[in-house]
């Protein structure tokens, strides 16, 4: 398996055109990959911080009604 390898990367060096693209193609789809990533962690941050806010807020609730009935 390490010869067939080995040989498979010379026939890719020897050819310099085919080795480019696809070593073009790998470096788009790690781009590609980056910006999908990046992408769904800002999403998951925002829904996140909505999460966050809600839960302050339904805690607040609590609070205020809690001193309500403390004061009554």
């Amino acid at each position: 398996m390490f010869i067939k390898l080995k040989i498979f990367n010379n026939k890719l060096v020897r050819n310099s055109s085919k080795y480019r693209k696809l070593l073009n193609k790998l470096i788009d789809f790690k781009k590609r990959q980056v910006t999908a990533f990046k992408k769904y962690l800002v999403e998951l941050t925002d829904l996140e911080i909505k999460h966050a806010k809600s839960q302050v807020q339904l805690l607040r609730k609590c609070l205020s009604s809690l001193n309500e009935e403390n004061s009554n």
